[in-house]
């Protein structure tokens, strides 16, 4: 599959490490994109900037946070594993080809650091993430039930990288 390299001209944006002080902006989205149960707190935003400050990526318009994924990898006998841990995009810009970009970041990102298979989970009913990830040449491999805080299971895709 060919991913395209950019967004059209007018939908041009860079994927830029959150800080601190994007949180005020970042728990907004959360609470914009994802319904309660399954957004994430400001405590999993400051331990995860901590733990991995390059981890959070965000796209801007001027001020704006319209857009961030999540991803971390780790090493398990001896196969790199990448997870693309959360992907939001504001409602405001959703249907512009911003989600699409921020996954193609995301694998690109995981693929810079070695990985060699990537991991993503989504809601059961989220049909745009399913469509995406179906798009991007994901595999569905399993479920994982009462995955969400809400209640709600998981659809759990994998991509193996060349």
């Amino acid at each position: 599959m060919t991913f395209p390299e950019s967004l059209p001209q007018e939908n041009r944006f860079t994927a830029i490490p959150a800080t601190l002080g994007d949180l005020p902006d970042l728990l907004a989205l959360e609470e914009e994109a994802f319904p309660t149960g399954e957004r994430w707190s400001e405590d999993i935003f400051k331990e995860e900037l901590a733990r991995r400050p390059e981890g959070i990526k965000i796209l801007k318009d001027g001020n704006k946070i319209i857009g961030y994924f999540e991803v971390e990898h780790e090493s398990r006998d001896g196969i790199h594993v990448g997870d693309i841990g959360s992907i939001a995009v504001s409602n405001d810009y959703r249907g512009q080809g911003i989600g699409e970009y921020l996954l193609k970041t995301a694998i690109s990102t995981l693929k810079s650091q070695g990985v060699s298979l990537i991991r993503a989970k989504t809601r059961y009913n989220n049909v745009e993430m399913l469509n995406l990830l179906g798009r991007f040449e994901f595999k569905r491999v399993g479920a994982t039930p009462n995955y969400y805080r809400s209640g709600h299971d998981s659809v759990d895709f994998e991509m193996r990288l060349r």
